[in-house]
């Protein structure tokens, strides 16, 4: 399992985590966990890409072809980009459970 050290406190896994932590963590690693291992590195990596593919996706698909804002079509997109992230966290907890 990927093996970070928590850079800032954080509840991760239902517990709080304080900076300097080392913890094993199987999900999508945010800006909070820097990490200590090779599969952590690439699972770094790999949400890295996800997220920046996620972002570019949100803005071509918020701009409109009329050049407006479409603050219901942003709505939609933010409220599933969080779904898609909290999803992630859901085989980590399982896991654990």
């Amino acid at each position: 399992m990927p093996k970070y050290t928590v850079n800032t406190v954080s509840f991760i896994d239902n517990g709080l985590r304080q900076a300097g932590d080392v913890i094993d963590f199987d999900g999508a690693p945010g800006s909070n966990l820097d990490p200590l291992d090779d599969d952590a590195r690439a699972a770094k990596e790999a949400a890295k890409n996800v997220q920046r593919d996620q972002l570019n996706q949100m803005i071509r698909d918020y701009q409109p072809a009329t050049g407006g804002l479409d603050q219901e079509r942003l709505a939609v997109l933010i409220g599933a980009a969080v779904a898609q992230a909290m999803a992630a966290q859901q085989p980590a907890k399982a896991a654990k459970g």
